[in-house]
């Protein structure tokens, strides 16, 4: 059986979310196709907040809005409204709408938000303030994701009816072992939960789980399809990615000894790969490398536990989270003879970076930072230090537009980086929003402020490291 009949088999169920009935089903058959490719499989039942939409109607004064044409955005709360106080956004990428809905979640009884174009799309909505990993209110304003066809319809007076279920549920990670030469651990991640038919994101990676394990390694090979990377998350508003973070907080001792993270999410024929920078990784013209930890996947979480990271991910894949996400057979072709050789080439060549190629990339990081970091850090150099100690550092920065980008000291960068955009969320610290009329000289106080707090303790962490 070949990539593209491995991708089909499991996207036979459909769209397959964290911890509903189909995703036990699912589990199965990804256990039947990891049976001849591993030494020993392991399932690990996680606890993950299940939601699910039952009933949806939008009906106006130009009638009905064909059920084809529209989707209830998943942790939208349920609502039977009749009002014409709704706001049609219309997004210029999917990124931006966690911004956008948090923004303008008191514009409007209803939100819809639309792409202008034939897709419908699904991203989970998340309450301010972003990027916690930590519960946040759950989100209180309705919203829903349309075709542009469906815009025809939405005028005058509209009943929006939604009926959605929260439940508390159990998502299964699966685990295949690969026993190697040597103790060293190589682990390399994708998701199973996927929306609409999820074939790129992420079904093509759980597929390539078996398909790279038709060559041996060196190391022992732990390949792991995750539950709860699309939702599951019980309401943090770094949303993403949760079952992998349980994993790692669990597992913290039988992790001890691993090289590094692959992760395979979202994979297309036009791929990047997002690497930790202690890491030197063979490189190929035919894909875009990104020398930061990539926020978007599995492999994220592991930074926590001090474990360097790689990531293969098609960021700007067209169909993305889109009822358009299907593989076709020229594509599975392009990515058996190109991408898996260049994945397995990863797998055997990667190695730590020099102490010397590390040294200059943290001299490049200091360049902009406060005086007592650039310190601290231009001092380490020819001292013996675990490298490792500075990943959990590594944290991310939510912009107004929806990117999002990784780096070590995130708020120190977020928040200079404020001054120039009117939000930034940082990662487990907060928000930064510039609004308008807002007192100048007050506000570069207020951040001048939050900039010497935040040196201060990143001055006692890094001296506790050093």
């Amino acid at each position: 059986m070949g990539l593209y009949e491995k991708v089909k088999e499991l996207s036979r169920y459909g769209e397959v979310v964290s911890g509903d009935k189909k995703e036990k089903y699912l589990v199965k058959q990804i256990k039947a196709q990891f049976e001849s490719h591993f030494d020993e499989i392991k399932i690990y039942p996680t606890e993950v907040l299940s939601w699910s939409n039952k009933e949806l109607e939008v009906e106006c004064e130009e009638g009905k809005v064909p059920k084809s044409e529209i989707v209830t955005l998943p942790y939208s709360p349920s609502a039977d409204l009749e009002t014409e106080n709704y706001k049609i956004i219309s997004l210029s990428n999917l990124t931006e709408l966690s911004v956008k809905y948090g923004l303008l979640s008191n514009e409007g009884k209803v939100l819809i938000f639309t792409l202008n174009d034939e897709t419908l799309r699904k991203v989970v909505l998340k309450n301010r303030i972003l990027l916690q990993n930590s519960p946040q209110p759950p989100p209180y304003t309705p919203a829903f994701f349309v075709t542009q066809n469906a815009l025809k319809f939405l005028k005058g007076k509209c009943r929006f009816y939604t009926e959605n279920i929260f439940k508390n549920s159990i998502g299964y990670n699966i685990e295949g072992i690969s026993n190697g030469k040597n103790d060293e651990k190589i682990y390399v991640t994708a998701h199973h939960d996927h929306w609409f038919y999820g074939e790129h994101d992420d079904l093509v990676g759980v597929a390539l789980l078996t398909e790279l394990m038709n060559e041996k390694y060196d190391n022992e090979i732990h390949a792991i399809s995750f539950t709860a990377e699309e939702s599951g998350c019980y309401f943090e508003s770094f949303s993403w990615a949760c079952s992998s973070k349980t994993f790692v907080k669990n597992n913290a001792k039988s992790l001890e000894g691993t090289k590094f993270v692959i992760s395979l999410d979202n994979i297309t024929d036009s791929l990047y790969v997002y690497y930790t920078p202690i890491l030197s990784i063979p490189l190929s013209n035919s894909i875009t490398d990104v020398s930061y930890p990539s926020p978007y996947t599995d492999s994220y979480r592991f930074l926590s536990a001090g474990i360097p990271t790689i990531s293969f991910h098609s960021i700007n894949y067209k169909y993305y989270h889109s009822s358009h996400d299907i593989l076709t057979e020229e594509e599975a072709k392009i990515i058996e003879d190109k991408i898996i050789p260049l994945i397995t080439n990863t797998l055997r060549n990667t190695r730590l970076t020099s102490l010397e190629v590390f040294m200059n990339y943290i001299k490049n990081q200091v360049i902009e930072l406060p005086v007592e970091i650039k310190t601290l850090l231009t001092n380490i150099e020819g001292k013996r230090f675990d490298y490792n100690a500075l990943l959990p550092l590594y944290k991310s920065i939510l912009y107004s537009n929806g990117k999002i980008k990784t780096t070590i000291f995130h708020t120190l960068k977020g928040i200079k980086e404020s001054y120039f955009d009117v939000y930034v969320a940082l990662e487990d610290f907060g928000e930064i929003e510039h609004k308008e009329g807002s007192n100048e000289a007050n506000y570069s106080m207020y951040l001048n402020r939050l900039y010497r707090e935040e040196t201060k303790k990143f001055s006692a962490l890094l001296s506790d490291i050093f």
